[in-house]
């Protein structure tokens, strides 16, 4: 990264990922205790509890939650590839003169954006400069260069451009219960 605040970027990014993963460590170590405890509980009974059962079920719901973040991954890079190929189609269209296939093409193209307006509305960035955080609106977010980590933007406060860690609101309201 060419940036003056290379390494303030870097350490807000590390701090992101050690709050991720600290978070998802917690997370196991309270299944792993309510495991704990399950197996103690039902060792010489010969009947189990409904709110035993329950307790399985709601770890078990949490363990699939982390299967969903693998298959939204896969899911992006599908979008990556579906977009180059809609592309190469609609210039396909253009050339052959297929115009009701082009309409479509634009309908199906104006769903997608909204699907990504939807991804990128929660959205929240964090100043390597002066540590603010700040909403940015959602034309600027989706324009602005970047992946799902950083993205090139300015700062509303100090008004300081660079990249911006990203992070997520649902993340800034469990650090807080949390913290």
């Amino acid at each position: 990264m060419e940036s003056e605040l290379s390494e303030k970027i870097l350490t807000l990014l590390l701090d992101e990922q050690m709050k991720t993963l600290s978070n998802e460590i917690d997370e196991r170590q309270k299944q792993l205790e309510m495991i704990t405890v399950i197996k103690e509980s039902i060792a010489g009974k010969a009947s189990v509890s409904t709110n035993t059962i329950l307790d399985v079920e709601h770890i078990m719901k949490k363990k699939s939650k982390s299967r969903n973040k693998k298959k939204l991954t896969m899911i992006y890079i599908g979008v990556g590839i579906a977009a180059t190929l809609g592309l190469l189609f609609m210039v396909w269209l253009v050339a052959s003169r297929i115009w009701w296939g082009l309409a479509v093409y634009i309908v199906a193209a104006i769903i997608g954006l909204v699907i990504s307006a939807f991804h990128l509305k929660d959205n929240e960035f964090i100043c390597p400069k002066c540590n603010s955080v700040f909403k940015s609106s959602l034309r600027r977010t989706f324009f602005s260069i970047g992946d799902n980590k950083v993205r090139w933007m300015a700062c509303p406060e100090c008004g300081h451009t660079d990249w911006c860690v990203l992070q997520k609101q649902k993340q800034i309201g469990e650090a807080e219960n949390n913290g």
